[in-house]
């Protein structure tokens, strides 16, 4: 049975089998970091504008 919504990772070129299955996950992780950072620096921002 075939699939079309599967990727194949054993077949291809290396380095862009692991580049397209890693991009999502580092893509994710940054904008969580960024979230992270974004959300408590707002806070203090307007807590320092509400004085």
């Amino acid at each position: 049975m075939n699939n079309s919504n599967t990727t194949d990772l054993t077949t291809g070129k290396p380095i862009t089998r692991i580049l397209s299955f890693s991009m999502p996950l580092v893509l994710g992780t940054l904008f969580q970091q960024l979230y992270s950072f974004v959300i408590p620096s707002s806070s203090v921002v307007s807590s320092l504008v509400m004085l």
